[in-house]
């Protein structure tokens, strides 16, 4: 027996909750963007500064430790600059993510061109338009888009990651048997 059918109940909680949190990550989108900023800064600033620190300490043993050192520190100064400025930041990562859609959409939409022997290659075009009209509705929304678009995208993550989780564990038959 799998884990998701002797523990669909729990499973089942879990996917209501994702999609309860989303709900309200989409409704809030100002401050689940702040938020993942700030947690991202806390998470580069003790994961750099550790790995600076580690390095220092084990720089006998490790023979690329000034690669690792300045990987340590870029990361350390990040988190630190995303902590003081977390709307710079955010504005930072929103272009980032622009930039991301942007290549990857044309990206999709070579590799689609490519593929037109394929029956399914227009899905994959599609997927590339889609990535590249985000990118454009992000870039030509800045500054604004800045404020609600990661937001919004962490949003849409939970609801479909609890939708998922929610129908596998109903329709793993043991919860409706427990009840």
């Amino acid at each position: 027996m799998n884990t998701m059918h002797t523990n669909s109940n729990i499973y089942l909680i879990e996917g209501i909750l994702l999609i309860i949190l989303g709900t309200f990550a989409i409704s809030l989108p100002q401050f689940t963007s702040l938020g993942a900023g700030i947690v991202l800064g806390f998470v580069l600033f003790i994961g750099g500064l550790y790995k600076f620190l580690r390095t220092i300490k084990l720089k006998e043993y490790i023979h690329h430790y000034i690669l690792s050192m300045a990987s340590g520190l870029i990361a350390g100064i990040s988190g630190l600059y995303l902590l003081v400025n977390p709307i710079k930041g955010i504005y930072l990562m929103t272009i980032l993510l622009a930039c991301y859609f942007l290549v990857d959409g044309a990206a999709s939409v070579v590799m689609a061109l490519q593929s037109r022997d394929n029956k399914y290659w227009n899905i994959l075009l599609l997927s590339g338009i889609i990535s590249f009209v985000l990118a454009v509705l992000i870039i030509s929304g800045l500054p604004y888009s800045a404020l609600w678009t990661l937001g919004l995208l962490v949003g849409i993550n939970l609801i479909t990651y609890g939708i998922s989780i929610t129908y596998a564990a109903a329709s793993s038959g043991r919860f409706f048997n427990k009840v």
